[in-house]
């Protein structure tokens, strides 16, 4: 797993979210979306701030 384990109970169960998750972080093309997108949003949001400071 990671360099950084989470001890867990035998009885804790993952939620089904989570273990989807899981699987999407080891897909490149999942990853290289999701990249994108908070790409698209931050620069958005940038060009957002930019405008209204200068009005």
């Amino acid at each position: 797993m990671n360099s950084v384990q989470v001890n867990r109970s035998k009885k804790q169960e993952v939620s089904p979210y989570i273990l989807e998750i899981r699987e999407k972080i080891h897909d490149a093309t999942y990853l290289d979306g999701a990249i994108h997108r908070i790409a698209m949003i931050l620069s958005r949001k940038l060009i957002e701030d930019n405008d209204f400071e200068r009005k």
